[in-house]
């Protein structure tokens, strides 16, 4: 047991969830002083929400857990917006849709999740990371639903939020750029994009992302303002995360009822992009780099936040349906 050799350690999170026990503060400190004393580069996170730290109750982060309905988590896309802006970070350890709809893993669950994830990725400067809750579970020894992968002793799968999550894998060290959505009379929808270098070809691409929690189809046309001259008209990647219910589990029978499907070429990034109902679509395309970031350089010096934003081109996302159109430019 234990580990041989001396490791490195970036974080320590004092408790879980204890922040309202009768001696968890006057703990806390003490465990706090002799750890910073002994180990000052060490990340100290706190199980107290953030109005509650302040220089007698000292923290480097703060641990936030969201238990809550598919609803709600959707809602929460907003969650940190109007968190003031320095330290201390969150640390969202534990987020899952839980409830009725959330089964043993349903499609509905994993929009929500994703909307949420979208809002953790528009905050990334207050939010450090994010880890949904649970990973695992054994079939035979289930004690909580949903989880994102579940095994037995011959077979495994994953559930429509582990797949829901690839869709992030790549928003590390990415460049997010401000989104709008113009709609007036749909609030479903929630959408980002990024840029970001492939390690394997080295190449850069735009990436969109687009939830539609909602049971109605939309078309989007996307403009990307101070960023087209940098992006390839050809080339692009549709993939698809959906079913045909959005209550559908994926199952040791059935392991991607619920799956991601790509589709090549689907056009230019300023061209219309239909958004099935219950779904999360990304939309990728390539970008010259070089013409990118000379433009981003026009606005203003650049700095770093933990999951890369900077003062960027907006995105802008028009709905339309029929004959009806709402879309704007975004200055």
């Amino acid at each position: 047991m234990g580990h041989p050799e001396p490791f490195k350690l970036d974080y320590v999170s004092i408790g879980n969830q204890e922040c309202w026990m009768l001696y968890y503060r006057g703990n806390y400190q003490k465990f706090y002083s002799a750890i910073k004393s002994a180990y000052p580069d060490i990340n100290i996170i706190s199980s107290c929400d953030r109005p509650t730290i302040s220089p007698s109750n000292p923290a480097d982060l703060y641990d936030v857990h969201v238990y809550t309905s598919s609803t709600n988590m959707f809602s929460k896309a907003s969650m940190f917006d109007n968190t003031p802006r320095g330290a201390p970070k969150a640390i969202v350890s534990e987020y899952a849709v839980t409830g009725n709809d959330a089964g043993k893993g349903t499609l509905v669950a994993a929009l929500a999740e994703a909307a949420f994830l979208i809002g953790l990725e528009r905050n990334s400067d207050v939010v450090e990371m994010a880890s949904c809750a649970p990973l695992f579970v054994n079939d035979n020894d289930r004690r909580w639903s949903p989880d994102a992968i579940v095994f037995n002793s011959g077979q495994h799968y994953g559930c429509p939020n582990y797949w829901m999550l690839h869709f992030f894998k790549e928003s590390s060290g990415a460049t997010l750029h401000p989104t709008a959505i113009q709609v007036s009379s749909y609030d479903q929808l929630v959408a980002s994009a990024i840029t970001w270098q492939n390690a394997k070809d080295k190449s850069t691409y735009l990436r969109i992302k687009v939830v539609n929690f909602g049971n109605q189809a939309v078309d989007l046309n996307i403009s990307v303002v101070e960023l087209a001259t940098g992006v390839k008209k050809s080339g692009s990647k549709q993939t698809v995360l959906t079913s045909s219910s959005p209550l559908d589990e994926n199952s040791f029978q059935q392991p991607e009822k619920v799956g991601a499907r790509r589709t090549e070429s689907v056009g230019s990034a300023c061209s219309g992009l239909y958004i099935t109902d219950n779904c999360v679509c990304v939309c990728m395309h390539a970008c010259r780099w070089r013409q990118c970031r000379a433009q981003w350089r026009t606005r203003g010096s650049r700095w770093a936040l933990p999951w890369g934003r900077t003062p960027s081109p907006r995105l802008t996302c028009c709905w339309s349906r029929a004959s009806m159109t709402a879309c704007k430019t975004v200055n």
